[in-house]
């Protein structure tokens, strides 16, 4: 959506997009979710009384196994993982625009705005399959 903003109203366009995106889903969140299910004001006293029936008992919380945690390989493995993952996905998108530019140097943002957007169509496109 972002690159087809760009293209037809300019770039505040996306920022002033995304910001009302997440207002709009703010005033959602804030207007339907709570913490407890018995201060929601669109619960029923039978889906309360369900929710209440069908929750596991309680348990009492212990100490929290930190050591055991940031020792643990799988725990290890998927965090440096994911920071691999993160390092290369910003690096890609800091040189997309110049890689954009420098193969066309001759086309604006505007005829740019479909080549940008496939990178993410294709990391939705692989999300998804997967």
């Amino acid at each position: 959506l972002g690159p087809f903003l760009l293209a037809s109203t300019g770039w505040r366009s996306v920022f002033l997009v995304s910001a009302a995106c997440g207002l709009a889903w703010m005033v959602a969140f804030a207007s339907f979710a709570t913490s407890d299910p018995a201060r929601h004001r669109c619960i029923s006293a039978e889906e309360l009384a369900l929710i209440h029936a069908s929750r596991p008992p309680e348990v009492a919380r212990g100490v929290t196994p930190w050591r055991a945690i940031l020792t643990n390989r799988p725990f290890l493995c998927t965090a440096t993982c994911h920071c691999l993952y993160n390092w290369t996905f910003y690096i890609g998108l800091s040189w997309i625009d110049k890689f954009l530019h420098t193969t066309w140097p001759n086309a604006s943002s505007a005829d740019l705005a479909a080549a940008s957007a496939a990178p993410y169509v294709a990391l939705f496109a692989c999300s998804a399959a997967s």
